[in-house]
């Protein structure tokens, strides 16, 4: 009826000798009262329309997801995300100001007055902010070292020296600019790095002239200058190249964190040789200039009167006199070497004790971090969504959480790190990723790191509530993205083995200390309701399999029928295409019992049940299958809290190889930092755990390093 009714029933022109003119005939569907006003059936004087056997309205879909916005106060609303990525060379600050310069202009043009529009993330924003801190941090910087260098050469000798600084930064963003560099974060820390080092070539240059002016006052100043110059400029080239050598090596670490270190082994050593040039070029030319005045007289160095000259002589007197006595007495030579020796080695072991904690890179403060909820298969999305409602009220009791978005069934506006964590997967029904925005840093005492522990511990209470319900936490990472901070990866083509080798490590994992938030990828055992079509029944009947199919598709899943053409109302604008959906309704379509609602039609006329043809079977539900590198995986996976992953892997290693394979049977067949393999020889079942994360990353930096490092010290 709804398709015959909506329809093109003809379309043909009326031609003359001027002109044709095209004639439409249709039944078009205009709203939703028309398409309730088709007539169903008439038989005898009785007429019965489409909305006397349905409810017939225009709205949206049967709800499946909820995207919504909650402030401290507890005011929430529904919100659509608009999502922004800028192109790349693009400068990242400019894109976003343009962005909020045009959205501003449609404000009550395009975007009605009456819609309240939010900027949730503006990486611009945050560029410029960690960019103008660290630009200020590099002011500082130079300020104070053009103060060291008045208090130890003199006002003219430091301001020599010091106009090598900006100097060396405009070559350095210049050469950058040439090889297509760009100015970020690693880019500033490296120029920080580096910047004591970009005056020593302009101080020992400088010195060396004013030393040759004080002992040769009678001599041409030109001549004193090239002899000052010559004589230190082997030197100075030696020492360059073996310092810039130095941080080459980083260059050469692979992975992720190779694009992190990339600018550092670009711009100091290229600081480090403009430093150099201009050290043999402009300075002794400043120098020349400035000749003409008194460097290297008394008045300039009239700072040698002073109280902290005299305090350096006397601890250069007292060096010099220890240094005489280290060469002069053999003994306390073999003392003083065998000391150095000593604390030598107790440095390289102070990382591996709680003295000093090592981690690959310290947390960083962020102003976000995100909860994971995930319910038990097959729980509805209301049910999730309560569950949320819960989870958030708790979230905004914490001090320093100022409010947060909560995405039910539907993934997260995916970031870096939601990209390697799969966030765009988590579109189920009994999902739900919330993301706490955090008051900013600078208008709180406690860092994000803080806050999550404290709201970890707050959610216990939650889920004494809500047992069935799993809640992580996840924080944006200071450097590289993982999967999970802490991850075993359990490898096998025997799917049995793989589940029991995990069900074993996970208890080792929990206890454990500083790994929470403890999750494995071992999918829920369970049933589905599964039917076969009785084909003898169905045949004798004259029903096929695919009306079967097709009649509770339309139940259950609803099926499009028409499009529809909202002609009535011209104002509204629709990008997208309209359906005219029929479906049974929810409460019609809840229970196993409701099949026995759907009938069919059989090639005599006679209805029949959906029931009466079918046959129920129940079935396993399906499972996904994770691999890795080709083989089959599962993972334990954990979050770190109050402790580096490099000393809970340290603790589980030990269990790692003395691990055997569930049964008992089975040895270790090799181990590695990286984790450890076993067999069984007389089944031949074999299974690998691998360890990932954070530890994987931070071993391939360091092994990286420590071989460009042995590298770069042979060189130099």
């Amino acid at each position: 009826a709804i398709s015959g009714a909506h329809d093109v029933y003809t379309s043909d022109t009326l031609r003359s000798d001027e002109k044709n003119t095209v004639v439409n005939v249709r039944g078009s569907i205009t709203d939703a009262d028309a398409l309730g006003d088709i007539i169903v059936r008439h038989t005898g004087g009785n007429i019965v329309r489409l909305r006397d056997i349905a409810a017939v309205s225009y709205g949206p879909g049967e709800i499946t997801d909820y995207v919504r916005k909650t402030s401290k106060d507890g005011k929430g609303a529904a919100i659509v995300h608009i999502a922004l990525s800028k192109l790349k060379g693009a400068n990242s600050t400019d894109v976003a100001s343009g962005a909020l310069e045009r959205l501003d202009a449609q404000k009550g043009r395009l975007i009605p007055a009456d819609t309240e529009v939010s900027i949730l993330n503006d990486e611009g924003r945050t560029a410029s902010d960690e960019i103008g801190k660290l630009t200020s941090d590099l002011a500082k910087s130079i300020a104070i070292v053009g103060i060291l260098l008045y208090v130890f050469l003199g006002k003219k000798n430091a301001l020599i020296a010091s106009i090598s600084i900006p100097l060396v930064l405009l070559a350095v963003f210049g050469t950058g600019l040439l090889f297509g560099q760009t100015v970020n974060r690693i880019t500033l820390f490296a120029l920080i790095l580096s910047l004591g080092l970009l005056v020593d070539d302009a101080i020992v240059v400088v010195e060396n002239i004013a030393r040759y002016f004080r002992l040769y006052p009678d001599e041409k100043r030109l001549t004193l200058i090239i002899r000052a110059v010559d004589e230190v400029g082997g030197a100075l080239a030696l020492s360059t190249f073996t310092m810039a050598l130095a941080f080459v090596p980083m260059a050469f670490v692979t992975g992720m964190m190779g694009p992190y270190m990339g600018p550092i082994p670009f711009f100091v050593p290229v600081a480090l040789f403009a430093s150099l040039i201009f050290a043999v070029t402009i300075n002794p030319f400043l120098a020349y200039v400035f000749a003409k005045g008194s460097i290297g007289s008394k008045d300039e160095h009239s700072y040698e009167s002073g109280a902290f000259y005299r305090l350096i002589k006397r601890i250069e007197g007292r060096y010099a006199s220890f240094l005489s006595s280290l060469i002069a007495l053999p003994g306390k030579r073999r003392r003083f070497l065998a000391g150095t020796f000593a604390i030598l080695i107790l440095s390289l072991i102070l990382p591996f004790t709680p003295l000093v904690p090592f981690r690959m890179l310290p947390k960083a403060d962020k102003d976000q971090f995100y909860a994971y909820l995930d319910m038990p298969d097959g729980t509805s999305v209301d049910r999730t969504d309560a569950v949320t409602r819960a989870l958030e009220h708790e979230m905004l009791a914490e001090d320093g959480i100022e409010s947060v978005e909560s995405f039910v069934g539907q993934s997260q506006v995916i970031d870096f790190n939601g990209l390697f964590k799969g966030s765009s997967g988590r579109v189920l029904e009994h999902q739900a990723t919330i993301k706490a925005h955090l008051i900013h840093h600078t208008d709180r005492s406690r860092t994000s790191e803080e806050i999550a522990t404290g709201l970890r511990h707050r959610l216990d209470a939650l889920l004494a509530d809500y047992p069935d319900a799993t809640i992580r936490l996840v924080e944006d990472p200071p450097g590289p993205p993982v999967l999970s901070t802490f991850l075993l990866k359990v490898k096998s083509n025997d799917d049995a083995l793989r589940e029991r080798i995990v069900r074993d490590f996970e208890p080792l994992v929990r206890a454990t200390r500083g790994i929470v938030d403890i999750d494995t990828s071992l999918p829920e055992r369970g049933l589905k309701l599964g039917y076969r079509v009785d084909q003898e029944k169905a045949g004798l009947l004259g029903i096929a399999p695919r009306e079967i199919v097709s009649a509770l598709h339309t139940a259950l899943s609803g099926s499009s029928v028409r499009l529809y053409h909202a002609s009535a109302r011209p104002d509204l604008r629709k990008p997208e295409q309209e359906y005219i959906v029929v479906r049974f309704s929810p409460e019609t379509r809840s229970d196993e019992r409701d099949l026995s609602l759907i009938m069919l039609t059989g090639t005599n006329g006679v209805r029949v049940p959906l029931t009466e043809v079918i046959t129920r079977t129940d079935e396993t539900v399906d499972t996904p299958i994770a691999s890795d590198e080709r083989e089959r995986t599962d993972y334990v996976s954990g979050e770190m809290e109050g402790r580096s992953v490099i000393y809970a892997v340290l603790d589980l290693f030990p269990k790692l190889l003395d691990y055997r394979l569930p049964d008992g049977s089975g040895t270790l067949v090799s181990w590695s930092p990286l984790g450890a393999s076993y067999e069984d020889p007389a089944t031949h079942r074999a299974a690998s755990i691998e360890i990932g994360g954070e530890w994987k990353l931070t071993l391939e930096v360091f092994r990286d390093l420590g071989i460009a490092m042995g590298l770069a010290i042979f060189l130099i």
